[in-house]
C-alpha cells in the first residue's frame, strides 16, 4: 500500500512539500472570494447571514482539500481550520474597508476592527470551522 503521505485519492503521486504550498493557497484564495462575499453581505444587508460564514469554511477547506490531491487527516484539518480563521478575520477588514470606500473615516483602525467583532461571531467562527474540520480532517463534503 502507498504511503497515505504521498498518494492522494485519485493514485497522483504529488510531492508532501508541493501539496502543501497548493493546498494553502487554493485554500486562502477560495477563502478569500468567501471573505469577501461574507463582507459584502454584512455591509450591503442589517443581519449576519450564517451560511455565508459558513461557506468561507467549506471554501477554504475545499481550495486547500483540491490542491493538496485529497489527502486528510487531523493535520490537513488544522491546516484548513487555520485557513478558515484567517479568513474569517480578513472578512471583518473587508467590511472595514468597505465602509472606507463610502467616506467613512477611520482614525484608530485597531479600536475599528476590534469593535467589529460581537458575541454572535462566535457562532458564526463555528459554523465556518465546522465544515473546514470535517472535510479537512476526513474529506467528508457537506
Amino acid at each position: 500500500m502507498p504511503d497515505s503521505n504521498q498518494t492522494a485519492i485519485d493514485g497522483t503521486n504529488v510531492p508532501l512539500p508541493r501539496a502543501i504550498v497548493l493546498g494553502i493557497c487554493l485554500g486562502l484564495v477560495l477563502g478569500i472570494v468567501g471573505a469577501a462575499g461574507w463582507a459584502i453581505a454584512i455591509h450591503y444587508t442589517p443581519v449576519q447571514i450564517g451560511f455565508i460564514a459558513w461557506g468561507i469554511g467549506w471554501l477554504a477547506a475545499k481550495g486547500m482539500h483540491w490542491g493538496n490531491g485529497g489527502r486528510t487527516g487531523l493535520g490537513w484539518a488544522a491546516l484548513a481550520v487555520s485557513i478558515t480563521l484567517a479568513c474569517f478575520a480578513l472578512s471583518k477588514l473587508f467590511t472595514i474597508l468597505l465602509r472606507v470606500s463610502e467616506g467613512s473615516e477611520i482614525l484608530d483602525w485597531w479600536i475599528v476592527y476590534q469593535d467589529e467583532y460581537y458575541v454572535l461571531d462566535v457562532l458564526w467562527i463555528f459554523c465556518a470551522v465546522w465544515p473546514a474540520y470535517g472535510i479537512g480532517a476526513r474529506g467528508r463534503d457537506y
